[in-house]
């Protein structure tokens, strides 16, 4: 008794069916430990067996842990995964083994359960049956009684034998069973009764039973209690089971239960029953029937029936996936377990993939390309460590099934002419084939595709017949087959007459066409004749003929001798599917059996040569043949073999040979392929070159048509003129000279070169130059580019133009292939004199300053002619003179010894100041690569001598800033230079114009970053300060400031009076009329009543009349004020709105500044079919419009044009025109 608490005992007596209980009380709880129980499993060698101990666990808490123990490892490996257990039976163990598993709990303190697994491994063949039968029976009065058993003498001699449980003690002999001699054996019985015989091989996992019942027939005895064994599964009732009556001597009567299942129910039936185990139980049941007959008294037999309740074997799921895809999600049913579903478990993985498992559910994903059959186990688990086992069997199918139509991996063809190789017919039809790709051997298939396999349709079309066979009724006059049969009748339609065609012809298989008149089929053994119709309603009569079609099933290719890999790949799909077809070349032997007596392939040393090719023709019956050398008569000689004067030999040039032997008297041929190979040796070498000094060349004699294969030694000679001007090394191994210069001089070296039995010379005669002189002087070159686009520029390298044509040059490895272009040019000097205020025709102007080397000069000039006598009194070595083109007006000259800065220039009447910047023309120094930004490896080669340089070359793109600045003489100010443009590192800075500065302002470097400028005396210094890095990359800034006295006297302000347009904006130069000084402030006392004006940066006002105002009688007004150091003065500025007149106004600048933008043309409303041509200087149309809106912006094409003075024509449409000059200047 295993638990505390009260107990009922049980006890019956199977004889009589009578029981007695008692109740059994105990006390105190029982050390926590469970019964072990046993399972009996049996299996094959190499098997396995999966099986779960769920039902067999009992303790109080959940399944914590497991251990296998008495693991015999020579018969079996255990895997234990929570409750369930998969043995894996050794292939060479037979016999019975044991092993057991302790489960425990997570109780406190943890009870443990322990099950006993009994394994019989049975052959893997299976067990043979000893006994030839399984029951006998005997009748005798004679005991003891040897009685003969159905099983071999020899095959009992090796088993274990029992009788009723107890090991055979007597002896055994052979004996005749039935008719066939030897095959029984005599054992001996003591009385009568019923035996239970059982045979065991060695081990005891192979047995066999023989129930044998020996009657006596002399003294009949009472029935005796039978005892028979059961077997069921787990959860399953028995088979109906019903007592055998053969010992009542009376008819069987009544069913009575004897002795109840302990662990089971019982059902009665008639005089059978039916078992059934109770849930979850497995193990050793028994019960006890009582069949009595009619007799009276009544006679009864007892049976015993020990009923082995076996587990449930796992459930088997089948689950399907395809290649490289995962299945679909399985999950289990957990409803039978006894309680709820707690963990899914895999007790055995997949060997070709992977389980996912989540709740109580899994997907199976199949490894990379695989595909066939693959199996798990897994197990459904509840709170209670219940378990339930499955197995799944997985298929993996294929994502792309063999093609149908292939159905051999390999075909075997023959073929009697090997140069045509044979055909091959694939059981798919032509259209069908067009589907697929074909590859041969990896390559695309090349040759044709025809049909084969081809199926014979016999057809009827009957266009012919009045209304198409669809405006009966017909009456079909006469059809025959095969010229015998005739066939007529009447018929309403082409279907109908299909009909009575397969009526009158069974196996013909005649269908209409779905859309056509044409009827098809028959019998390819038949042969069918023409139908004689007649349309009955107009006795219009028509002979329909049949045609024959061949149907294609099949798509013939042809393959040459060989083997053959054919692949299909399907495009719609992308599957493939490979057919090995080996073509086996059975062309039958023809010809004479003449046999080469030289080799088929030679190697001649001199390609001028010939080759002696023997034959085994007999030299005497040459006259039988005519010999064919590539399709034409030889030609050759033809003499006795040197070798065996009785045969023949031909003298062979090089090249392939298909020689043909025709016996004119057998009329028979043979052709052998015969190729003259040779070396084609070069000719002696003499070679003149050079090395510089310092530098090696290599030569090698194969770059000379020497075959380092055929050579078979090299001598060095002519050492005697060696001058020792260049070392002279030669490598055997490689055959090459490696020559290096040593001093500049000539040197002499050669070899004799020893191929078979011939030589050949190689002779070098060699220079030495003097070393290369460097193409560039500095190693590191850099340009600052103020012009880029988009990223490139000019990278200035200190070479002429000249020079550079010879040069080829490598940036970073590669060619350079972009435009080459001059640099650092010589300059002849020149200034736009047009510029100018209404283009310097309208003075006085004044020169402020301009600075020739280290002097300033200033002065009045009226015109051009005025300007150009100053310059050259300022400048004698100048020659300054000018010109014009197109209108523009330029003055050239200058000299190249001379530093010149820019002029600056005010027209007296304006005020308004210009710079005219000194321009150049060109003669390059250097000579420019285009270049992306960035450091380059540039390898510089001279084409002419050879020689080579390397440079690291940076561009940069950088902006040449201006800094303009007023100072009054004494002050000064300074300004710390920005070198962030540079893309090395920042080396230093110095003034590249010192001639320009010192008379009225100083400048000096302070700590290679700043600038300090001073005023000295009145008047505009200007200063170069350029800044470099260690890459050569340099920026450079202008300075421009001028030197002011300090102001006396109060500034004087002069009214002005401006004249414009209607809605037509006007600059207007304020101070131009005004004596002030150095201004200190300024600004506006007064607003105009119809306009609005504001201060532009130069000092200027720009007025904006109302839309629509216009008074040309009575201005509009404002005021402004000006201050200087010593005070402030006011003045007034009238502004007359014009509202009629055409205004053509005479400069614009589109600088995007808002003001004066646009090229404006005022009172053009009153001309509305008027249009706007402009020139340039050239000539070129740059602008045109009809109906101009004051809208030109400068621009040519989406670009803008370049400052200066352009022409234009105004057609106002009513027959005038208006022409004259624009200024552009940003």
């Amino acid at each position: 008794i295993s638990s505390p608490g009260t107990h009922t005992l049980v006890v019956t007596n199977p004889s009589d069916g009578c029981s007695d209980t008692l109740l059994i009380l105990t006390e105190g709880a029982p050390p926590p430990t469970t019964p072990t129980d046993t399972l009996h499993l049996t299996g094959t060698q190499g098997g396995t067996l999966d099986t779960c101990l769920g039902a067999f666990l009992d303790f109080p808490g959940n399944l914590l842990s497991g251990q296998l123990c008495g693991l015999d490892a020579a018969a079996l490996e255990a895997q234990l995964n929570g409750a369930c257990l998969t043995l894996t039976l050794d292939a060479g163990f037979q016999g019975v083994t044991e092993v057991c598993v302790e489960h425990c709990d997570d109780s406190s303190p943890s009870v443990c359960d322990t099950t006993l697994l009994i394994v019989t491994v049975e052959p893997s063949g299976g067990c043979p049956g000893f006994f030839s039968q399984g029951t006998l029976t005997v009748d005798t009065t004679d005991f003891p009684l040897p009685i003969c058993l159905p099983v071999p003498f020899a095959t009992a001699q090796q088993a274990f034998i029992t009788v009723n449980g107890a090991p055979y003690g007597g002896d055994g002999f052979p004996c005749d069973f039935g008719s066939q001699p030897d095959a029984g054996t005599l054992l001996e019985f003591p009385a009568a009764g019923t035996y239970e015989v059982v045979l065991s091989d060695s081990s005891g996992a192979c047995r066999d039973t023989l129930l044998l019942t020996l009657n006596d027939t002399a003294n009949p005895s009472p029935p005796q209690t039978d005892t028979l064994h059961l077997t069921t599964l787990e959860n399953a009732p028995t088979e109906l089971q019903c007592p055998s009556a053969a010992e009542l001597p009376g008819n069987p009567d009544a069913l009575l239960v004897c002795g109840a299942p302990a662990n089971g129910t019982l059902q009665l039936d008639s005089l059978c029953f039916q078992y059934t185990p109770a849930p979850g139980f497995t193990g050793l049941d028994t019960l006890c029937v009582l069949l009595c007959d009619d007799s009276s008294p009544a006679v009864c037999d007892s049976t015993v029936y020990l009923i082995e309740v076996q587990p449930a074997p796992p459930d088997t799921v089948v689950l399907l996936t395809e290649e490289n895809q995962p299945s679909d999600t399985l999950c289990l049913e957990a409803s039978g377990l006894p309680a709820a579903f707690d963990t899914l478990l895999v007790c055995t993985a997949p060997l070709h993939g992977e389980l996912q498992v989540f709740d109580s559910c899994v997907v199976y994903l199949p490894q990379p390309n695989f595909n066939g059959s693959d199996t798990a186990c897994v197990v459904l688990c509840d709170g209670a460590a219940q378990c339930d086992t499955t197995i799944l069997l997985i298929e993996v199918l294929p994502r792309c099934q063999p093609f149908g139509f292939l159905a051999a991996d390999t075909v075997h063809l023959q073929s009697d002419q090997c140069f045509l190789g044979a055909e091959l017919c694939l059981p798919l039809p032509p259209d069908s084939l067009n589907g697929f790709v074909l590859l041969d051997n990896g390559l695309p298939y090349g040759g044709g595709v025809s049909g084969c396999d081809f199926d014979t349709l016999f057809s009827y079309n009957f266009f012919l017949l009045p209304g198409m066979g669809a405006q009966g009724p017909y009456t079909l006059n006469a059809w025959t087959i095969n010229d015998t049969l005739v066939f007529s009748g009447g018929f309403l339609d082409l279907s109908a007459l299909v009909d009575s065609l397969n009526l009158w012809d069974p196996t013909g298989g005649w269908t209409l066409h779905p859309t056509l008149p044409q009827i098809s089929g028959g019998n390819p053994a038949n042969l069918y004749g023409v139908m004689d119709i007649t349309q009955d309603g107009s006795g219009q009569n028509a002979l329909i003929s049949p045609l024959t079609n061949f149907i294609a099933q099949g798509s013939q290719v042809r393959v040459d001798s060989g083997f053959h890999q054919l692949v299909f790949i399907e495009l719609s799909s992308g599957c493939s599917d490979t057919l090995l077809v080996e073509v086996e070349c059975v062309e039958p032997p023809q010809g004479c059996t003449l046999q080469p007596l030289s080799p088929l392939q030679t190697l001649l040393y001199h390609c001028d040569s010939t080759y002696t090719f023997c034959v085994d023709l007999p030299f005497s019956t040459l006259g039988n043949y005519q010999i064919l050398d590539n399709q034409f008569p030889f030609g050759g000689s033809v003499q006795p073999c040197p070798s065996d004067p009785a045969f023949t030999a031909l003298e062979l040039d090089t090249g392939l040979h298909q020689l043909v032997f025709l016996d004119t008297v057998k009329f028979c041929s043979d052709t052998l392929l015969v190729e003259v190979n040779c070396l084609n040796l070069p000719p002696d070498v003499v070679l003149d070159t050079f090395v510089r000094q310092d530098d090696s060349l290599l030569l090698c004699l194969e770059d000379f048509g020497f075959e380092l294969g055929v050579i078979d030694s090299v001598a060095l000679g002519c050492t005697d003129q060696n001058t020792g001007n260049a070392f002279i090394e030669f490598d055997t191994a490689s055959a090459c000279y490696l020559l290096t210069g040593l001093f500049p001089g000539p040197d002499t070296t050669c070899l004799t070169v020893f191929i078979a039995d011939t030589t050949a010379s190689f002779t070098v005669h060699l220079t030495v130059l003097e070393p290369c002189p460097d193409i560039l002087e500095p190693t590191v070159v850099g340009t600052g580019a103020t012009v880029c686009d988009g990223g490139e520029g000019l990278l200035c390298l200190p070479i002429t133009l000249p020079d550079f044509m010879n040069i080829a040059v490598l940036v970073d490895g590669q060619p350079y292939t972009g435009p080459i272009v001059g640099c650092d040019f010589d300059s002849v000097y020149s200034l736009n004199y047009s510029i100018l205020p209404t283009g310097g025709l309208l003075g006085p102007y004044t020169v402020e300053a301009w600075a020739v080397n280290d002097s300033t000069f200033s002065g009045s000039f009226h015109d051009v002619a005025g300007l150009v006598d100053s310059m050259n009194l300022w400048d004698p070595l100048g020659n300054w003179t000018w010109s014009e083109n197109a209108g523009i007006i330029f003055i050239q000259g200058g000299s190249t010894q001379n530093t010149y800065g820019p002029m600056f220039v005010t027209q007296d009447l304006t005020g308004a100041e210009t710079i005219l910047a000194i321009s150049a023309n060109f003669t390059p120094r250097g000579t420019a690569l285009s270049l992306p930004e960035g450091t380059f490896t540039l390898v510089l080669t001279d084409t002419l001598s050879g020689c080579t340089d390397t440079v690291l070359a940076t561009l940069a793109c950088v902006t040449s800033e201006v800094v303009s600045d007023t100072l009054m003489v004494g002050g000064s100010d300074t300004l710390c230079l920005n070198s962030q443009e540079l893309p090395g590192t920042f080396v230093g800075m110095s003034n590249a114009c010192p001639g320009l500065s010192g008379a009225s302002v100083s400048f000096e470097i302070l700590n290679d970053s700043c600038v300090v400028y001073t005023a000295l005396a009145p008047g505009r210094d200007s200063a170069c300060i350029v800044l470099c890095d260690d890459l050569g990359v340099c920026d450079t800034v202008f300075f421009s400031i001028l030197a002011v006295e300090e102001d006396k006297q109060g500034p004087i302000a002069v009214n002005d009076t401006i004249l414009t347009g209607l809605d037509q904006p006007v600059v207007i130069n304020v101070f131009g009329n005004d004596t002030i000084g150095f201004i200190t402030d300024f600004g506006f006392l007064s607003e105009p009543l119809h306009g609005a004006v504001a201060f532009l940066p130069d000092g200027s006002v720009n007025y904006v009349p109302e839309p629509g105002y216009c008074d040309g009688v009575q201005p509009d007004s404002f005021q402004y004020f000006v201050c200087n150091l010593v005070g402030c003065d006011t003045a007034t500025v009238f502004v007359f709105v014009e509202c009629s007149e055409l205004v053509i106004f005479e400069g614009f600048s589109p600088n995007g500044d808002g003001i004066n933008d646009f090229f404006v043309i005022q009172g053009l409303g009153q001309y509305p079919d008027h249009k706007l041509f402009i020139f340039n200087r050239w000539g070129t149309l740059v602008f045109q419009s009809e109906d101009y809106r004051n809208d030109w912006d400068g621009k040519w094409q989406d670009k803008d044009l370049p400052d200066g003075t352009y022409f234009y024509v105004l057609d106002l449409g009513d027959g005038n025109y208006l022409s004259g000059f624009v200024q552009l200047l940003r």
